[in-house]
C-alpha cells in the first residue's frame, strides 16, 4: 500500500514535468514532439515548454454539435433549394421564350426585307415603310 502510494506520487510528478518541444522542420513546417528533435541544422530555434496540471486548466466542456431542432432546419434548407431550383427553371424557360421572340422577330422582318415592292405609287410605299418600320421595333423590343 505504501509503495502504491509512492509510485503514484513519482508518476504524477512526472507526467507534471512533461515538456513539449516545438520547432520548424526544413520544410518550414512546425513540428511538436515531446522529445527534442535530432542535431541538425534544419532545426535552429527549439523552444521549450511546460505543460501545466490538468487541476489548473479545469476540464473543458465540448460544444454541443446538436440542435433541438434540427428536422426544421432541413426543412427549411430543402425548401430554400426548391424554391432556388425552381426560380432558376423559371427564369431559363423565360429565357428561352425571349431568345424565340427574337429569332422570330428577327426572322419576320428579314422575310419582309426580301420581297419586292411591287407597287410603285406613294401609297403603297408608304404603307410597306410603316410594315417595315413597326416590324423593325418589334424585333429591337424582342431582342434587346
Amino acid at each position: 500500500m505504501r509503495y502504491g502510494a509512492a509510485v503514484l506520487c513519482i508518476c504524477v510528478s512526472v507526467l507534471s514535468q512533461a515538456e513539449i518541444y516545438q520547432w520548424k522542420d526544413e520544410h518550414g513546417r512546425l513540428q511538436f514532439s515531446d522529445s527534442p528533435p535530432a542535431a541538425s541544422d534544419s532545426a535552429q530555434q527549439v523552444q521549450q515548454r511546460k505543460l501545466e496540471p490538468l487541476e489548473k486548466i479545469g476540464t473543458v466542456k465540448p460544444r454541443a454539435t446538436h440542435s433541438t431542432n434540427w428536422r426544421a432546419q432541413e426543412q427549411s434548407a430543402y425548401q430554400r433549394k426548391k424554391r432556388n431550383r425552381l426560380k432558376q427553371e423559371r427564369n431559363e424557360r423565360a429565357e428561352e421564350r425571349k431568345r424565340q421572340r427574337c429569332k422570330q422577330a428577327r426572322s419576320r422582318y428579314r422575310s419582309f426585307q426580301a420581297r419586292r415592292y411591287g407597287a410603285t405609287d406613294m401609297n403603297s410605299i408608304r404603307q410597306k415603310r410603316a410594315t417595315r418600320d413597326r416590324l423593325k421595333r418589334r424585333m429591337k423590343d424582342a431582342c434587346y
